[in-house]
């Protein structure tokens, strides 16, 4: 009798497929902003409007809460708010996030929103709600929040 033939090799394994880069390193958006800082302050467009929009509706739907609509009420108020650059929450009726930075980093939205996100790590999803470490992820994902407006200030050096 012939001995037995040796087992077949294994299958090689097919190749890992490629981790897509985080959301926040993927603008979609071209920047719109110019190279330098500006003479008068710049009211936000439809784009930052877009893309504050799409930023938070993206957090959201990570969190599993519906969208947000864009509210012009809430916008001209946050754009009076940010005219006259103080750098607290004002005392309205509504939550807020604010941010700001040097020239380069505040001129991309998407920053300011991704630097709310982060605190996600520290929310305790066993306790539920609000906590000083993660104020402004849980003013992005409140679930009973349905619009969002916001305000765009260049208050100088």
């Amino acid at each position: 009798p012939s001995p037995p033939s040796p087992p077949p090799p294994p299958s090689p394994r097919p190749p890992p497929s490629p981790r897509p880069p985080p959301w926040w390193e993927v603008n979609p958006f071209p920047p719109k902003w110019p190279t330098r800082p500006p003479s008068a302050p710049p009211q936000p467009s439809l784009i930052v409007a877009e893309i504050v929009l799409e930023g938070h509706n993206a957090i959201r739907a990570l969190a599993g809460v519906g969208n947000l609509t864009w509210d012009e009420n809430l916008a001209q108020a946050a754009q009076q708010w940010s005219n006259q650059c103080t750098w607290q929450h004002s005392s309205g009726n509504f939550g807020q996030n604010l941010a700001s930075g040097s020239y380069r980093r505040v001129t991309d939205p998407l920053y300011g929103i991704y630097l709310w996100y982060i605190e996600v790590c520290n929310y305790d999803f066993s306790n539920p709600g609000f906590s000083e470490a993660t104020g402004h992820y849980t003013q992005m994902v409140w679930a009973e929040t349905t619009a969002i407006g916001c305000g765009y200030t260049w208050c100088g050096a």
